[in-house]
């Protein structure tokens, strides 16, 4: 690049060349990272500190070398990128460039955490004489590192786990990072979700890691229910523990067949009586109530009724839709004869209660919808003498 040649008037008159050369190089040391903090009794500014090494046999005592820093909205390789910073940077060793040390920039007020941030070594010659530099290095900030899980499919009850949510990680500016480094591993965790703790928060830094959750494992079978999921980045030289974003995985109740048509047992001319399968139960006025045993009662004589049944919903399973309607009808009234003597008789019916105890109906004059919406069902036998 070209920078005016100073002393020169007027400004701008002349202008000397910066080369590149490739044996100068430098770079942020090996297991050391970059750092942005507030700089102490300067209000909102921010200092960059860079453990640097670079290509040069010994130290610059004749101070001929310099550490730029260049700040760019974009990266080096975008294809218009702008300018925002130009500089050097302070040495430690009375500010004389070594083979390693560290370097340190009040950034600029508007340095936001989406720039590039680039290392120069540069040769600095007398005022007419080319100058040279090395290849730009872009220096990473670990505290701008942020780690992301995606979310995953809701499972069906019975599914084991398989393979883990995708796990990203990338910097502030939008560089990706591999998560492939040896010193480095990345474990995704799960929890019930009350149970997590967690603030759903991005890219956060975790002391405990996976502490509270367990860690994903492929062929695991979940109960139904809802998940927190999480991954934990474990901390190497380059950067700390770093936890991800929380999402959510949901473990849903699996479908049930409909079951066969029920099964007649028998009739009269108010009854009929279907064969009881544990576990479903039966309705004869188009699902409108449904019941666990097979016999109704109060019927019309010679009349035909469609009776259905389902199973019922379970911890792992939803109710099932209905069976195809048996077709039975009722019986036909005998034929009255002499009127007979009352006889005395003990009967009893089922009656039903959605409030705890406090109202009994006859367990019939409850819909389904009522049945539904009722935390608990109280029954009781109700006996009463008739006379027939």
């Amino acid at each position: 690049f070209a920078s005016p040649v100073p002393n020169v008037r007027p400004s701008g008159a002349e202008y000397k060349l910066t080369l590149k050369d490739e044996e100068l190089i430098v770079g942020v040391a090996t297991g050391e990272h970059a750092s942005i903090e507030n700089v102490d009794g300067s209000s909102g500014s921010r200092q960059l500190t860079v453990p640097y090494v670079t290509s040069l046999n010994s130290p610059d005592s004749a101070h001929q070398y310099q550490l730029t820093a260049i700040i760019l909205d974009q990266a080096w390789e975008a294809s218009n990128p702008s300018l925002k910073f130009y500089g050097k940077l302070a040495v430690d060793n009375e500010d004389t460039v070594g083979t390693s040390g560290t370097g340190t920039l009040v950034l600029p007020d508007d340095y936001a955490a989406s720039d590039h941030i680039y290392l120069l070594l540069e040769q600095r010659n007398r005022e007419k004489e080319t100058d040279y530099a090395s290849a730009p290095a872009e220096v990473q900030v670990p505290s701008q590192l942020s780690l992301t899980i995606a979310a995953p499919s809701p499972l069906v009850y019975g599914s084991r786990l398989g393979t883990a949510p995708t796990v990203t990680a990338s910097y502030a500016n939008g560089t990706g990072y591999p998560l492939s480094g040896s010193d480095e591993t990345v474990t995704v965790y799960y929890a019930a979700a009350d149970a997590s703790g967690s603030s759903g928060s991005q890219g956060s830094s975790s002391s405990q890691g996976g502490s509270q959750g367990t860690a994903w494992d492929s062929s695991a079978v979940l109960p139904v229910g809802t998940y927190d999921v999480w991954a934990v980045l474990s901390q190497n030289a380059s950067h700390g523990l770093l936890e991800s974003n929380h999402v959510t995985l949901a473990v849903k109740k699996t479908t049930q067949d409909a079951p066969e048509a029920p099964e007649l047992v028998g009739t009269t001319d108010t009854t009929i009586t279907v064969k009881a399968m544990a576990g479903q139960l039966y309705s004869i006025d188009g699902g409108e109530s449904w019941q666990e045993g097979g016999t109704f009662s109060l019927l019309t004589p010679e009349t035909t009724y469609q009776i259905v049944t389902k199973r019922k919903e379970t911890e792992t399973a939803y109710e099932s839709a209905a069976s195809e309607a048996l077709l039975a009808t009722t019986k036909k009234t005998a034929d009255e004869g002499p009127a007979p003597v009352p006889v005395p008789k003990v009967v009893r019916h089922l009656e039903c209660s959605l409030d705890g105890g406090v109202t009994w109906k006859d367990c019939r004059a409850y819909t389904a919808s009522q049945r539904r919406a009722a935390s608990r069902i109280m029954y009781r036998w109700v006996y009463e003498t008739v006379y027939s």
